[in-house]
C-alpha cells in the first residue's frame, strides 16, 4: 500500500512539473531548467525519505529527511517517548536515528526475539565509530559487548570459564566485596563523623568502592581514594559512555565523513583511543610479571595464561583481552554506581522505606555485617533493591542488536542485517506489568505473606544469549554489593554514622529555594494560566483543568530559578548579588565572595544546585502533559522551551555564572516552537 501511494505521489509530482515546464520554461533558458531539475530531485528525495525507504519495515513515526526521528525523542526520559509510540504503533515499531532501527518494547515480543530466536538476534550493528577502535579488518568487532559471531562466542566462553574458576557465585566474591565496603564505611565515618550538619557527595566514594571491587577481580589491584590514576580512568570512561549515545556520534555512525567535523565525535574517538591504550598498558604490566604457576590472581592473569598456551590463536589474544577487560570494567562500574546512587536518593525521599530496611537488617544481622547467603531473611531489603533497579532504569537505551538471518516476529518480517533496539525501559515502566510505574513501591516485589517475589520481567542487565557473561558477573556482584552498600550506607547504623537518617543537600535546597519557586509560580505561572484560559475560551473549554494549573506553576517555578541564574551577571555588574544567602552558606560562600569571584568552584556548585531544582520542576510539569487538552498545550510550550534553553546553555558553559555566554538568546526558539506545534509535541 505504501509503495502504491509513493508511486502515485511521484507520478503526480512529475506531471505537475511537466505542465509547469511546458507553460513557463523555454528550452534555451538553462537557469529555469536547473530550477526544474532541482525541484524534481527534491520531490524524488522527499518521496524516498518519507515513503520508499520505509517500505517493508514495521510502522512507526514519520522521520524527517536526514535527521530521522531525533527531534521527536525525549532524550531525558526516552522510555516515555517509546511508550507513547508503542501505544500508537504497537509493541514493535520502526524509528530512524537517522537509519532504520526496529524497536521491540514489550516483554512477550522481547522474549520471543531474544530467547526463542537468540542466535538470530545475537549480532551487533557494524558501526564506523566502533571499527575505529577495532580496525576495519575486524568485521566481528572485539571484546564481548560489541562483538558478534565466532569472536563473540570464543570471548564469551573463555570469560565464562575464568569466572567459573574464580567461583564468582561463592563466598570469595562476597569477601572481596566486604573488604571494600568496610573501607568505604570507614572513609565516610572519617569524612563526616557524627557532626549534626555534616554532608558530603557520595558519588565519588561509591565509585571508588565499586571500581575497586571490579578492579580487584579483573585487574588484581585497587586504588586509594583520591588517586589521580583512578580519577583519570573514570573521567575517560564517563566521557566515552556519555558521548557514545550523543547525537553527534549517532550521526557520525550514519555519515562517517562527519566523524572529524563534529567536536563531540572527535572527542569520543580521542577518549576511546586513550581508554584502549590505558588497558593495553595494564596488560603490559601483567605480562611482565606473568607466572604460569599457582592460581591466577585475577581475570587478566588467567586470560594471559590462555594467550600464552594458545600462541597464534585467532581469538585468544592480547588485543581481545584489552576489550574484554574494558567491557567488564565499564559495564560493571557504571551500572552499579548509578543504581546505588538512585538507591540512596529514593531512600532519602522515602524515609519510611529507609526505616523499614534498617529495622530488617538490624533484626537479622544485628551488629554483624550483612551476608548475601541470608538474603531470604531480608525480603523487604531485596524488594527495595529490585524496585530501585526497576524504577531507576539505568539502561534505557540497550546496546542495539542485529539480525543474523531473516526472521518473523509478532507477524512482522525482519530482514537480515536489521538493527534491533530492545527497549527495556518500556517494560520496566509498563503499567500493565507494574501498576503505578512512576511510584517507588518496593511492596510490588513482595507476596501476600511478605516474602520476596522476584519478577521475571525485571531484567536490569537484559536477557538472551547476549547477556552472558558480563551480566552473569554483574548479577553475581551487584546484589551482594547492593546489599552490603545498603547495609553500610543508606541504613544509618548506630555504630557507624549515628542514629539519624541520611539527609542530602536536596532537602536543604528545597527549603532555601522555596521562595524563588514561589515567586516564579506567582508571576510566570500566573501568566501561563491566563494564556491557557484564553485558549480555553477560544476552544469552547469552560475552564482549564487542574493539570494545566499544576504544569503552569511548575514551569513558573523553573523559569523563576533559571532566570535568576541568567540575570546574575548583569546584576553583579550593578553591584547586586541576588543568590539566596542560605544557599550560599551551604557552600561556605557569601555575597561578597561571589561578587569578587573568590571561590569559583563553590559558585559552580551553587549553580548546579539551582539547575537541579529547576530541572525537577520542569520534570514535574511534564508528568501532567498527557492529561492536558491538546488545544491548551501551546500556552505551556514557550516557557518550557525557554527553561530548556537556559538549562542547556548553563550546562554548555559548565555552570560558570560569570560566563557572558549565559546571556545569549536563542535565535531558533520561535522556529523550535513552530516545529513542536506542527508535530504536536509539547
Amino acid at each position: 500500500m505504501v509503495l502504491i501511494v509513493a508511486a502515485q505521489e511521484l507520478a503526480n509530482a512529475i506531471l505537475y512539473l511537466k505542465k509547469v515546464a511546458v507553460e513557463h520554461f523555454s528550452p534555451r533558458d538553462s537557469s529555469h531548467w536547473l530550477v526544474l531539475v532541482a525541484l524534481l530531485l527534491s520531490v524524488m528525495f522527499a518521496v524516498h525519505q518519507l515513503y520508499w525507504r520505509r517500505r517493508g519495515y514495521p510502522p512507526g513515526p514519520t522521520p524527517l529527511p536526514l535527521l530521522g526521528n531525533f527531534l521527536q525523542i525525549n532524550t531525558e526520559s526516552p522510555h516515555k517517548t517509546m511508550l507513547q509510540w508503542r501505544r500508537r504503533y504497537g509493541p514493535i515499531f520502526t524509528i530512524w536515528i537517522p537509519g532504520p532501527v526496529v524497536v521491540i518494547s514489550d516483554y512477550e515480543s522481547l522474549k520471543e526475539a531474544l530467547l526463542k530466536n537468540a542466535r538470530c538476534f545475537s549480532g551487533r550493528p557494524h558501526k564506523p565509530m566502533w571499527s575505529i577502535f577495532y580496525g576495519d579488518d575486524q568485521k566481528e568487532g572485539d571484546g564481548i559487548i560489541l562483538s558478534e559471531g565466532e569472536r563473540w562466542s570464543n570471548n564469551r566462553e573463555l570469560a565464562l570459564a575464568i569466572f567459573k574458576a574464580f567461583d564468582l557465585s561463592g563466598d570469595e566474591l562476597e569477601a572481596r566485596v566486604r573488604v571494600h565496603v568496610d573501607y568505604l564505611e570507614h572513609h565516610i565515618y572519617a569524612e563526616i563523623g557524627k557532626k549534626e550538619n555534616a554532608h558530603m557527595d557520595l558519588h565519588i566514594a561509591i565509585a571508588y568502592c565499586v571500581g575497586n571491587i571490579i578492579q580487584d577481580i579483573v585487574l588484581g589491584k585497587s586504588y586509594p581514594y583520591g588517586d589521580p590514576e583512578f580519577d583519570g580512568l573514570k573521567r575517560l570512561i564517563d566521557s566515552t559512555l556519555h558521548d557514545a549515545g550523543s547525537t553527534s556520534v549517532l550521526l557520525a555512525n550514519q555519515f562517517p565523513c562527519l566523524a572529524t567535523v563534529l567536536p563531540v565525535a572527535r572527542r569520543y574517538i580521542t577518549n576511546g583511543v586513550l581508554l584502549r591504550n590505558r588497558f593495553m598498558h595494564l596488560i603490559d604490566e601483567h605480562e611482565e610479571a606473568l607466572s604460569m604457576d599457582g592460581e591466577p590472581r585475577d581475570f587478566m592473569e588467567a586470560y594471559l595464561r590462555e594467550v600464552r598456551r594458545n600462541p597464534g590463536h585467532a581469538h585468544i589474544r592480547r588485543r581481545s583481552l584489552c576489550f574484554v577487560a574494558a567491557d567488564l570494567w565499564t559495564g560493571g562500574m557504571e551500572t552499579t554506581v548509578t543504581t546505588m546512587r538512585w538507591a540512596i536518593i529514593y531512600m532519602i525521599y522515602h524515609p519510611s522505606v529507609q526505616l523499614r530496611c534498617q529495622r530488617e537488617l538490624d533484626k537479622v544481622f544485628g551488629p554483624e555485617p550483612s551476608a548475601y547467603s541470608r538474603k531470604d531473611e531480608t525480603p523487604f531489603v531485596m524488594a527495595t533493591i529490585a524496585e530501585v533497579q526497576r524504577i531507576s532504569n539505568v539502561l534505557p537505551w540497550a546496546i542495539p542488536h542485529r539480525t543474523m538471518n531473516d526472521v518473523f516476529i509478532d507477524g512482522y518480517f525482519i530482514p537480515k542485517g536489521t538493527e534491533i533496539m530492545p527497549q527495556y525501559g518500556c517494560i520496566l515502566h509498563d503499567p500493565n506489568l507494574f501498576p503505578n510505574p512512576d511510584q517507588f513501591l518496593p511492596e510490588r516485589f513482595l507476596d501476600t505473606d511478605g516474602a520476596y517475589r522476584p519478577r521475571v520481567e525485571l531484567k536490569p542487565f537484559g536477557f538472551g544469549a547476549r547477556v552472558q557473561p558480563v551480566a552473569i558477573a554483574l548479577c553475581a556482584f551487584a546484589p551482594r554489593a547492593s546489599l552490603s552498600l545498603l547495609d553500610s550506607l543508606v541504613v544509618a547504623r548506630q555504630q557507624s554514622i549515628g542514629d539519624r537518617p541520611f539527609k542530602t543537600v536536596d532537602d536543604l535546597l528545597m527549603k532555601h529555594i522555596f521562595q524563588l519557586s514561589a515567586y516564579g509560580k506567582a508571576t510566570t505561572g500566573a501568566l501561563v494560566c491566563l494564556q491557557a484560559e484564553s485558549l480555553a475560551r477560544e476552544c469552547a473549554v469552560i475552564t482549564p483543568p487542574d493539570e494545566v494549573v499544576k504544569a503552569a506553576n511548575e514551569l513558573g517555578a523553573a523559569y523563576g530559578i533559571m532566570n535568576l541564574v541568567r540575570s546574575s551577571l548583569p546584576l553583579m555588574a550593578q553591584g547586586v548579588v541576588l543568590l539566596p544567602a542560605d544557599l550560599l552558606a551551604l557552600h561556605s560562600l557569601t555575597a561578597d565572595k561571589v561578587y569578587n569571584k573568590k571561590n569559583p568552584d563553590d559558585v559552580v556548585a551553587v549553580v548546579k544546585d539551582l539547575v537541579q531544582v529547576a530541572s525537577s520542576h520542569l520534570a514535574a510539569s511534564r508528568t501532567v502533559y498527557p492529561s492536558i487538552p491538546r488545544a491548551l498545550c501551546p500556552a505551556l510550550a514557550a516557557p518550557a522551551s525557554i527553561v530548556e534553553y537556559i538549562i542547556g546553555n548553563v550546562k554548555k558553559v559548565k555552570y560558570d555564572l560569570y560566563d557572558p555566554r549565559l546571556q545569549r538568546r536563542s535565535p531558533f526558539l520561535m522556529w523550535s516552537l513552530l516545529y513542536k506545534h506542527v508535530l504536536g509535541r509539547y
